[in-house]
């Protein structure tokens, strides 16, 4: 695992995920090298800076993030940036935001973000059923034949889900596990968010050695909000399943569960095989 710094006195999800307001519609961000994966940051924080700044300018706790969807233009290299948010539409019920995520002018990421107040439940059906997988106590830490990115020092891995990395080109192309961050973090919109993005994608099950790849699209469906939140610290279910990989690029559906079985969020993201890992 590459690490820039002491994981101890690298920045916990909480404080590299912060959002200040520079300005109206403006909210300053900090890339810290110890959440990078390969040249830029982990697409997880990224996508999580863009919700924080929406939720900052929001500024209505009662309607929640619904949907996220997330492109992510160019790496989020170490330094300062600015997301830029603007206000689509606020109706009634449902607010519709836009946020960027700015550097040196270019843009770094887009995001759009649906946030809603809960509406009626009558047409709401039985609760899907999560997959089969051993308790999380009963499944080890994750040990990969392969180097993990630094911000995977962020964030505990228990594999019981699909395949390991690197069998080869016959295996199941789904990965996944129990997953927590090693430092207390609150339950909420961003972290669930960042947390589908925590593995690597389910595509590694099928290669034979490490390739760079990036997610460059991601759609995330928040289930589990309003809901009850989850204690800190408690491990979440996440899994992943490429459903088509071709011509240098995977579609990958994500799900996020909760040790009692409840789902919290969904996701589908477009991976990009980019070559050869050096």
């Amino acid at each position: 695992m590459t690490r820039s710094r002491d994981a101890v006195t690298a920045p916990s999800f909480v404080v590299a995920s912060a959002v200040a307001r520079a300005g109206p519609g403006r909210y300053a961000v900090e890339v810290d090298a110890s959440w990078l994966q390969g040249r830029g940051a982990f697409g997880g924080l990224v996508a999580a800076w863009l919700v924080r700044a929406m939720e900052a300018e929001l500024q209505d706790p009662a309607r929640a993030l619904r949907a996220l969807g997330c492109v992510l233009c160019a790496p989020a290299r170490p330094g300062p940036a600015e997301v830029h948010v603007r206000a689509l539409r606020e109706g009634l019920n449902v607010t519709f935001l836009e946020a960027e995520l700015r550097r040196r002018d270019r843009v770094v990421a887009r995001a759009s973000g649906t946030f809603a107040r809960p509406g009626p439940t009558a047409a709401d059906g039985p609760p899907p059923a999560p997959p089969d997988v051993p308790a999380p106590g009963e499944v080890p830490a994750w040990s990969p034949p392969m180097p993990l990115p630094a911000y995977c020092q962020h964030v505990a891995h228990a594999r019981c889900f699909g395949a390991e990395v690197l069998s080869g080109p016959g295996a199941d192309a789904a990965l996944g596990g129990w997953t927590w961050f090693r430092a207390p973090t609150p339950d909420d919109a961003a972290s669930r968010v960042a947390l589908l993005d925590a593995w690597p994608p389910a595509l590694f099950t099928r290669l034979v050695a490490p390739r760079a790849v990036g997610t460059v699209a991601m759609a995330c469906h928040l289930v589990g909000l309003p809901g009850p939140a989850v204690p800190p610290g408690t491990p979440l279910l996440v899994t992943a399943r490429a459903a088509v990989t071709h011509a240098g690029a995977s579609e990958e559906r994500g799900e996020l569960w909760t040790p009692d079985g409840r789902l919290l969020a969904t996701s589908l993201q477009t991976v990009a095989v980019l070559g050869d890992q050096r």
